[in-house]
């Protein structure tokens, strides 16, 4: 595990899935390659720290984009540089030996690890590139981002790379909405749109019947009730499921972390239970609206995507035998989800994170 910082050995991080504590090691400016990983490492949930040390030096002026070329230490191999050829209206810097090393790997999973600014997103469109010109078919290699942002930065880098032929870019949510509307068309496929959730015709958590709900939305606002719904479905709950159970247990487990403080100040950890009950009812109550209006919300483009993928395994088989490589940026971003999806996705791919 690296951090940026001074003093080997003093920060730790804790990671939650397998109550274990690590050391941070201070490698400024350093990357990991982690190679042919089990996927279910590679999509472990995130680790959180409890104390980062301080921030990054800026960038060298001459590559505004990068760290400097040591920015990257590889675990496990010697460096074995590899020179990635170079398209013919390339605009982007030269590749360093630790990114040509990245460029150029082959191994099925691939998860590379560095900081902000170190030249990551341009490594991944070098690899791509030399993919491409080896023969590989521009449409089989699937980038993943996980907003609008990150998908645009990349697009911007492969026209500086000089690619003719991109890859299939996509974010995540495009992605699962492209699967509902091509393979599930009696499905639900049109947005809601923001407005309406909480308008005048819309969830009105300020009325509800439930008096921790209305609590909720005079202590904090509204809005708060849907990020509980959308922290549900980012951990694959269904309103439609009966397992009603199972979910109560996590609202119930995670009450501190889903409401406001203020709010647990006055309503502290013994109403939890009573909370995960009204929650889950007001849970079941906006899909009875989204379906009113046959609509689904953001996080259910990625949902019930992976749902029906799951109960429908030869549209799986389909999707995926169209890809010969997954590539996800930014995978810091990632919640169980956005996992699981990834996972079911590239089961037939090679798979690189980076993040």
């Amino acid at each position: 595990v690296l951090s940026w910082g001074r003093r080997p050995g003093t920060t730790r991080v804790h990671h939650p899935g397998r109550n274990r504590t690590y050391d941070l090691l201070d490698l400024a400016g350093s990357c990991t390659i982690a190679r042919d990983v089990a996927v279910s490492h590679l999509l472990d949930i995130p680790v959180r720290s409890s104390a980062w040390s301080e921030p990054p030096p800026p960038p060298l002026d001459e590559y505004p984009d990068e760290h400097p070329d040591d920015w990257m230490l590889q675990l496990g191999q010697p460096t074995v540089p590899m020179r990635a050829p170079r398209a013919m209206h390339d605009t982007l810097p030269p590749p360093d030996p630790f990114q040509q090393e990245v460029i150029a790997a082959t191994e099925r999973s691939l998860r590379v690890i560095a900081p902000a600014g170190a030249g990551k997103t341009q490594t991944l469109v070098r690899r791509v590139a030399r993919r491409i010109e080896a023969g590989a078919a521009p449409r089989r290699i699937l980038v993943l981002t996980f907003d609008r942002n990150a998908k645009a930065s990349f697009e911007r880098m492969v026209q500086r790379v000089g690619l003719s032929r991109p890859p299939d870019i996509r974010t995540l949510n495009a992605f699962g909405w492209d699967i509902l509307k091509r393979n599930f068309p009696e499905e639900r496929s049109e947005i809601v749109k923001p407005w309406l959730v909480l308008g005048s015709r819309g969830i009105n958590p300020s009325g509800s019947k439930h008096q921790l709900i209305r609590a909720l939305a005079e202590e904090g606002e509204p809005k708060d009730v849907l990020r509980i719904f959308d922290a549900l479905k980012d951990h694959q709950f269904d309103p439609r499921d009966r397992a009603y159970k199972e979910r109560n247990a996590w609202i119930a487990r995670n009450y501190e972390r889903l409401v406001p403080e203020s709010f647990l100040a006055r309503y502290p950890e013994r109403h939890a239970g009573e909370f995960a009950l009204a929650i889950s009812d007001e849970f079941r109550a906006y899909e009875h609206f989204l379906e009113k209006h046959k609509v689904i919300d953001y996080q259910d483009q990625k949902l019930r995507t992976l749902k029906l993928l799951e109960a429908n395994p030869d549209v799986l088989r389909r999707v995926q035998e169209r890809y010969d490589e997954v590539i996800v940026d930014e995978v810091q971003d990632i919640n169980p989800l956005d996992a699981t999806l990834i996972k079911v996705i590239a089961e037939r791919a090679a798979l690189v994170l980076t993040g």
